[in-house]
């Protein structure tokens, strides 16, 4: 019969791998963009019998689902001077606003991109209890001035750190009152890799290891305390290259860390920056390369804002 179609029949491997291609692509757009493709195409298998696909099909459905998510988003930059001009460009788009208020902020010279909330400056105004320190400087002066925009006051009274000068002194610039607290967990570290003597059971080792308590006492005392060891070291000519480098970086008048800034008697105050670790490993999971598009980083830190005004809203309560 000649009005008969005679097309050729997909085989079940094709037709298995368009199933598992749209069912991941209208999953790559409705989840959050930080859930990985494997992950998604993860759960769809779970929930698969085919026993035809292969693995190029998987390759070929993440392919899909990238540029599924891509056409979501504007053009991805191809430097950070075009991802400025982009960003100029669809600042006021929607999905660079976070509840419909803007997220993305670019200071008049664009030597940086500011992502916050107005709920995260409400915090940081009520909290009244790249390396380079005009960096630091030009961050500090425009989170104030998007602080005055709204009629809120930017002011620092404690600041946990670590031990990056530039940071330091640009916070003593900007905030001539605040109290800087360095981090315990990297004083240790600094200090234990200056000290390499190793043998556990020797009398030098147990009396180096005794500088580790000076960051438990008084910063009036340290000076004190040190004397006092360095009187009891039981091999000066070894014990004389760690005491040195403490004294002439961590005590000594003048010296880059002095003692207010990383010596304190036990409290329940915290004195490491773990918190803010903890963010930067959960934050750089998010991503599936080293180098991800401007775009998916808002949307990213976006998803990651909807979390944080829970937290706020539960400290307010």
């Amino acid at each position: 019969n000649s009005s008969e179609h005679n097309h050729p029949v997909d085989p079940i491997q094709k037709i298995d791998r368009q199933v598992l291609r749209e069912s991941c692509k209208r999953k790559a757009t409705s989840n959050l963009i930080s859930t990985r493709p494997i992950k998604l195409i993860r759960n769809e298998l779970m929930n698969s019998v085919s026993t035809e696909l292969e693995h190029k099909d998987l390759k070929s459905v993440r392919k899909a689902m990238y540029i599924e998510r891509r056409k979501n988003l504007p053009p991805y930059p191809t430097s950070f001077e075009d991802a400025i001009i982009k960003i100029n460009e669809f600042q006021d788009a929607d999905y660079l606003m976070f509840r419909g208020k803007r997220f993305v902020h670019l200071p008049d010279d664009s030597t940086f991109i500011c992502l916050t909330t107005e709920e995260n400056l409400q915090c940081l105004t009520s909290c009244t209890d790249d390396k380079f320190k005009n960096t630091y400087i030009n961050v500090w002066k425009y989170l104030i001035s998007i602080c005055e925009k709204q009629s809120l006051v930017f002011k620092i009274k404690i600041l946990h750190i670590d031990f990056e000068i530039c940071a330091i002194e640009t916070v003593k610039e900007i905030f001539p009152a605040v109290q800087i607290k360095t981090c315990r967990f990297y004083l240790g570290q600094a200090w234990w890799r200056k000290n390499a003597y190793n043998d556990k059971n020797n009398e030098l080792q147990i009396w180096l290891k005794s500088f580790f308590g000076l960051s438990f006492i008084a910063p009036d005392d340290v000076e004190d305390v040190f004397v006092e060891l360095i009187s009891v070291c039981p091999n000066t000519s070894v014990g004389q290259l760690f005491s040195d480098y403490v004294l002439e970086t961590y005590i000594e008048p003048g010296c880059l860390f002095p003692p207010i800034l990383w010596a304190e008697t036990p409290s329940s105050n915290p004195r490491t920056t773990n918190g803010a670790e903890s963010f930067h490993s959960t934050y750089n999971a998010q991503f599936n390369s080293a180098h991800p598009p401007i775009f998916v980083v808002i949307t990213t830190l976006m998803e990651t804002q909807a979390e944080t005004i829970t937290k706020l809203l539960t400290i307010s309560k």
